[in-house]
């Protein structure tokens, strides 16, 4: 999703698919097609579950820009909240610039958009026994999303 929670791309998968994998995958993958239609300077607000040694050193060797919050794995991220704690010193680390920190606060609206998807009056109990149908109903709920967020860019924009 773009940073006003308009959906730029859409995957169907399983829910035991893990963050891990998928989140690196798919920023690479993002990144690619962006850079060809001609999008330069692109930053990605990542989930935690996208940030490993691995991830970083990919993302690095590709020059992507990304901010994501240091997840708990990283003894880096303990020792900076205990003196952060010890110190009663709690500070910004690293450089964003003013447009960086702006889409990782915006992040939310992205999240919104599918709490959006999972109300109970839009997703209730739906029984389907073939797969074609389940992801079919996915892609559904995926442009239902997009027409949601379109009209409420069009209504923000408006007032």
């Amino acid at each position: 999703m773009q940073e006003d929670g308009l959906p730029i791309s859409g995957e169907l998968l399983s829910g035991n698919t893990s963050d891990k994998n998928w989140n690196p995958r798919t920023v690479e993958e993002l990144s690619d097609m962006l850079s060809k239609n001609g999008y330069k300077d692109v930053t990605f607000v990542a989930d935690s579950a996208t940030i490993s040694t691995e991830s970083i050193l990919r993302f690095a060797k590709r020059d992507i820009q990304f901010i994501s919050r240091l997840p708990e794995t990283f003894n880096l991220a303990k020792e900076l909240k205990t003196n952060a704690w010890e110190e009663n010193s709690w500070e910004d680390i690293g450089t964003c610039v003013p447009h960086q920190k702006k889409a990782y606060k915006n992040q939310d609206k992205v999240e919104r958009g599918f709490k959006f998807l999972k109300q109970p009056q839009y997703l209730g109990p739906i029984y389907t026994k073939i797969q074609s149908r389940v992801e079919a109903l996915g892609y559904i709920f995926l442009i239902v999303l997009l027409v949601a967020k379109c009209l409420e860019l069009i209504v923000r924009v408006g007032m």
